[in-house]
């Protein structure tokens, strides 16, 4: 994405519409009006690094836990509470699957733990959500839980810039479509003249 888009853009919830938009089209990924309203929300609000992370007991920015915010969830006093929690950690994670999944390569948990993670949070919202907020957007939460790998592609579609892929690049995008069955991972691999075959070894795909 040019920094002139950017730029000339006075409303950022309008611009990132304007991009998920062409990005869907691009990863040919059919989403809901209202969902797509949902995600330019969703990244209009994370465009605060602030908003993204988690504070500590000492008031430090960290890096999100997600099983530390389930246990939230499972231990809220009542359902709406328990109902934020869970958007939060569906948001959060895929957020994360989106724009970071080849810096977890070399981390204890791996993109397909986000994947989980964030997909049962909202089936568990498009089952059960009660504040009328959540309720409304029973929908939304079905077709991001149903679509939860496709999205977190247009979400990479918009973060990656175009740039020849390094042997590392190469490699990543093997073990996401392992982990997760993503069609952007397996398409990239097949654009470079790799074919991707399911259970082998990265070195041994041809």
């Amino acid at each position: 994405m040019p920094d002139s888009a950017v730029l000339a853009c006075s409303d950022l919830r309008d611009y990132f519409a304007s991009e998920l938009h062409q990005a869907t089209d691009r990863q040919h990924v059919a989403l809901a009006g209202a969902t797509e309203a949902y995600l330019a929300d969703l990244l209009a609000g994370f465009a605060r690094t602030e908003a993204l992370l988690d504070t500590d007991a000492a008031g430090h920015l960290v890096t999100p836990l997600l099983a530390r915010r389930l246990a939230r969830a499972l231990s809220a006093a009542d359902r709406t509470a328990r109902d934020q929690e869970l958007r939060r950690l569906g948001d959060v994670a895929l957020f994360w699957a989106g724009f970071f999944a080849h810096g977890f390569a070399r981390r204890l948990v791996d993109v397909d733990y986000y994947v989980a993670m964030g997909g049962e949070a909202y089936r568990s919202l498009a089952s059960g959500a009660r504040a009328p907020s959540l309720a409304a957007r029973r929908a939304v939460f079905g077709e991001l839980a149903a679509k939860f790998v496709a999205v977190t592609d247009v979400l990479a579609d918009l973060a990656e810039g175009c740039h020849r892929p390094s042997t590392d690049d190469l490699l990543r995008y093997y073990e996401i479509w392992q982990k997760t069955g993503s069609r952007r991972a397996h398409g990239k691999l097949v654009a470079w003249g790799i074919a991707p075959v399911r259970g082998a070894a990265p070195g041994t795909a041809h």
